[in-house]
């Protein structure tokens, strides 16, 4: 990584403290799943550059604290050796996902596969740039929601539907909610095979491309496009590969 590279990341991962030439950075952990292994080596950065401390976010992501500004190059080179991305206060997506089948006993749907795939999906989006600002996604194994899809600009709720006398598992697709200003919950518009989530991920996106204003949050662009008119623009989108099950 060339030192423009790191110039350009210091701009979008360094995140202003109350004290005077101090920073936190933040970055992401991919599903939520720290690996034992990489614990020793971010223990060190905290130590060294840091103040030994590190603050878990609400969005799968780790803060260090309390890092001078004449560090933080050395911080994030530090982190991106690892396979760590940087991200800051920037606009990149964000997903997360709740441990579904691989832990909890209630959940109905696998999302920790699902949730890297959506991230390495909307990461390609970024760089086409066809993405929302400050998207975010979430995923939840069962109706429970731990992880509050319904405040979240697209999310998937694993679910069981029904279709031609069969039960079958898949994902309740939410879409428009926000935690911005007044708030506002997402809408339920759709029952999604688990194959299909990337696809249809995507065609909720090229909706956007096709109809929004550039630099209109999504959750607005739903609203004012309205829940019923939306799932019928991405039913002509889906054709054969969307299903709406009674749920």
């Amino acid at each position: 990584m060339g030192v423009s590279d790191l110039n350009r990341n210091v701009e979008v991962s360094q995140i202003a403290q109350k004290q005077a030439g101090f920073f936190r950075i933040r970055f992401p952990v991919p599903a939520g799943d720290l690996p034992a292994s990489l614990v020793p080596a971010l223990r060190q950065i905290a130590e060294r550059w840091g103040n030994s401390e590190f603050r878990c976010t609400g969005r799968h992501e780790l803060e260090i604290p309390f890092v001078r500004e004449c560090d933080v190059q050395q911080v994030l080179s530090s982190l991106q050796q690892l396979g760590f991305r940087p991200t800051g206060e920037s606009q990149r997506p964000n997903v997360v996902a709740c441990p579904g089948t691989d832990h909890c006993p209630v959940a109905m749907a696998k999302t920790k596969d699902l949730c890297l795939e959506v991230e390495a999906f909307l990461l390609k989006a970024e760089k086409g740039g066809t993405l929302p600002p400050e998207f975010k996604v979430a995923i939840s194994g069962c109706p429970n929601e731990c992880t509050q899809v319904l405040v979240n600009d697209v999310g998937f709720i694993g679910a069981i539907g029904s279709y031609g006398g069969q039960k079958l598992q898949g994902f309740e697709l939410a879409a428009g909610g926000s935690l911005q200003g007044d708030g506002r919950l997402a809408a339920r518009i759709a029952f999604v095979s688990p194959e299909d989530v990337i696809s249809t991920l995507r065609d909720v996106l090229e909706i956007y491309r096709q109809r929004a204003v550039k630099g209109t949050p999504f959750h607005e662009f739903f609203f004012e496009t309205g829940p019923e008119e939306f799932s019928t623009l991405l039913l002509e989108q889906l054709k054969r590969r969307m299903w709406f099950f009674q749920i």
